[in-house]
């Protein structure tokens, strides 16, 4: 007797289950079903009664009617009249088919997924090295580049007009890039991520941003000298910097951050109505959006495109590139 109740009591369960109902919304059905069983009619008050009497709780009569809408909507049971019921086997027939379909589709589905179990596997696992592309505004942009680059163990900068880590304090807070020059300016008194720059030493940008700020001519050149010499202080002094000189513009201004087993690109959309060297004037109102790739093997890729510029550029540090500094000097005084 036991084991026929805990029979019983299963498939209880596994009516509810294939049916879609609650537990109180399978009570109601069986205690319809009772009814016509007995040759009584199914009227809400009899089935009041023959709930109480199967499962010894009462229900109210408003909930009652809201537990057998889905009943009706499922076509479970239907009116024979206003006030009487009856249940339609043949609608649970054809829903329990309908489940049986359902089931089988899913089996089918597992049995073509257990043949070919290693490469889906294998495919869902690799997703995750799949790059991670970001649309960013000009704030967010640089911002997220100066959040990132603590991180690194190298950023690699290239189209660079002019190095912006030897930038004076007075332009950088013009700039509004507060994160981005803080994190740029602890690389050198720091001595780590190692920095490499790839620069066409356009002093024209700087200048420009100088005589923004100040608005005279012999002050914007006096910045702009203090921003050179700032310059060669840093490479003779800073073993983590390596800037060289690259005159073609060949790419829109990038970062390269490099890390284990990790790298990201923050590459610029070039735009706009003025350029120096190929970066937009500061003049330019409007800024300019950026992109984030998360991908090592992207910036993989990317780092060995700047090195084969980076390879043949004149380093700074040198006796020619002590000239091409002193040239940005002579080209300011014509500015």
């Amino acid at each position: 007797m036991a084991s026929k109740k805990v029979n019983l009591d299963l498939a209880e369960k596994r009516l509810s289950e294939w049916f879609n109902l609650t537990e109180q919304q399978l009570k109601i059905l069986l205690s319809m079903y009772a009814l016509e069983l007995e040759g009584a009619d199914v009227y809400p008050t009899y089935i009041l009664a023959k709930y109480n009497l199967l499962y010894h709780h009462d229900i109210r009569r408003q909930n009652l009617f809201t537990q057998m809408k889905p009943l009706l909507e499922k076509g479970m049971i239907k009116r024979k009249d206003r006030k009487k019921y009856e249940v339609d086997i043949s609608a649970l027939h054809k829903l329990l088919n309908q489940k049986k379909e359902m089931l089988t589709t899913e089996l089918n589905s597992i049995d073509a997924f257990a043949l070919e179990l290693e490469e889906k596997m294998r495919e869902i696992a690799s997703r995750k090295n799949k790059p991670h592309v970001m649309y960013l505004d000009d704030n967010e942009y640089m911002t997220m580049i100066g959040n990132r680059i603590p991180y690194a163990e190298n950023v690699y900068i290239f189209a660079s007009a002019f190095p912006n880590v030897a930038y004076s304090r007075q332009i950088v807070l013009t700039l509004k890039r507060k994160t981005f020059y803080e994190a740029i300016s602890r690389c050198v008194t720091c001595g780590k991520p190692n920095l490499h720059y790839l620069t066409s030493l356009a002093i024209e940008l700087p200048y420009k941003r100088a005589l923004n700020v100040y608005r005279n001519p012999i002050k914007a050149y006096n910045e702009t000298i203090k921003m050179i010499d700032h310059l060669s202080n840093l490479i003779r002094n800073c073993p983590n910097l390596d800037v060289r000189y690259w005159d073609h513009a060949i790419i829109s201004p990038t970062f390269v951050l490099e890390g284990p087993n990790r790298g990201e690109v923050f590459m610029s959309l070039k735009g706009g109505e003025a350029t120096v060297h190929g970066l937009q004037s500061p003049h330019v109102k409007n800024s300019f959006p950026g992109v984030y790739i998360n991908s090592a093997e992207i910036a993989q890729r990317t780092k060995e495109s700047f090195y084969s510029f980076f390879k043949d550029a004149i380093p700074l540090n040198s006796k020619e590139g002590e000239k091409l500094i002193n040239l940005a000097k002579e080209r300011l005084k014509k500015l």
